[in-house]
This record gives structure tokens, sequence and C-alpha cells, in this order.
């Protein structure tokens, strides 16, 4: 197993990865895409590519695309009664 990082020099910021993972019998790569997403401020996955091949000859390839990025808030308040 081995992996790679795409990385933003000014900023330490993450821009791909990949991770290939090998074995006797299955090849497998998985790629990661990021991009700025403002609303959120932060980079979010935009795609997900995975392939996989076996010794037997199957090819298995997959594509997931993410979008509609929201920031969800949550606020908690919490009152303990003062004993006397």
């Amino acid at each position: 197993m081995r992996g790679r990082f795409w990385i933003e020099p000014t900023t330490g910021r993450i821009l791909m990865t990949e991770l290939v993972a090998r074995n006797r019998t299955i090849n497998a790569t998985i790629d990661v895409s990021f991009q700025s997403e403002p609303l959120v401020g932060v980079l979010v996955p935009i795609e997900m590519r995975e392939e996989y091949k076996d010794r037997g000859g199957s090819h298995i390839t997959g594509v997931a695309t993410y979008g509609r990025f929201r920031q969800f808030m949550v606020n908690v308040d919490e009152k303990f009664p003062i004993k006397k």
C-alpha cells in the first residue's frame, strides 16, 4: 500500500490524494480531488475516482462527485441550578 498527497506549497492545503493498494489478487487505486468552498471556508472533496483490477481480468471503476456543501451550526445552552 502507498499513498501520495498533492499539497499547495504556500498554504499547506491538500489538493489531491491518491491511495494505491496491491496484493496477489487485486490492484486498487482511489484518487480524491479537493477544491475551495467559500461557504464553508475550507477545501472540500469534489470528486473521488476508484479503480479495481483483479488477476482474472475483471475491471471495476467508479466516480463519485460531491456538491451543494452547507455549513451546519449548533448552539448549546445549559443552565445548572444553584444549590442553597
